[in-house]
């Protein structure tokens, strides 16, 4: 596999230190289009010295071959990843903006109507926007983790009242499928050291 001078010059200068170091030495050595893998081994005799060499020299062109694919796959996959990312972190903004006004024209509706089942009407339709808005700050937060730009928020935390947030954003929807939802409060308040937004999340 070794044609040119260049090569032959290399080949000598790993026998040289081969000699040198008295062990297997192992290398990539590109001939035109193929690839090789070159080993040399010293061969010692009685006494302990080097007398020669052993070479091995395997034909890895359709290894490399085969390398350079699944590198270029995952530098695809990496890149469709990246895009992934990108489209859902600009959809998730673009759909913050008008959930914003429907928002608050909801809370509006909610406390000039005056008739009940409208009125519960328009709470529902707060309680259903809030819930899609903190699925799209969810969907941020999943394009930051990839981006590697997620950061966690401790603060001191009272739990119960995340989980009274929590059972209603969901209790009305748990009445429509005819399950039962409850939730009694502690006497006490429980406080814990934490991200208040990922244990909303996480319940």
């Amino acid at each position: 596999g070794f044609i040119s001078e260049a090569q032959m010059n290399m080949l000598n200068e790993k026998i040289t230190a081969c000699r040198e170091s008295r062990s297997e030495i192992t290398f990539e050595q590109k001939a035109g289009d193929s690839f090789w893998k070159v080993s040399i081994y010293p061969v010692f005799d009685d006494t302990g010295d080097v007398i020669r060499f052993v070479i091995f020299n395997s034909d890895i062109t359709e290894f490399k071959k085969t390398e350079q694919i699944l590198r270029h796959a995952e530098e695809k996959a990496k890149e469709m990843s990246r895009l992934k990312s990108s489209f859902l972190g600009n959809m998730s903004h673009e759909l913050r903006t008008p959930m914003v006004g429907i928002l608050g024209f909801a809370e509006i509706l909610g406390e000039r109507i005056t008739d009940p089942e409208q009125k519960q009407m328009a709470e529902l339709i707060n309680m259903s926007g809030k819930r899609l808005m903190k699925t799209l700050d969810m969907i941020l937060d999943l394009t930051r983790i990839e981006a590697g730009k997620f950061s966690v928020n401790i603060s001191r935390t009272e739990i119960s009242t995340i989980v009274f947030d929590v059972y209603m954003n969901f209790r009305r929807q748990a009445s429509v499928k005819g399950l039962a939802m409850d939730f009694h409060k502690s006497e006490k308040f429980i406080w814990v050291d934490t991200d208040s937004t990922l244990i909303w999340q996480i319940m």
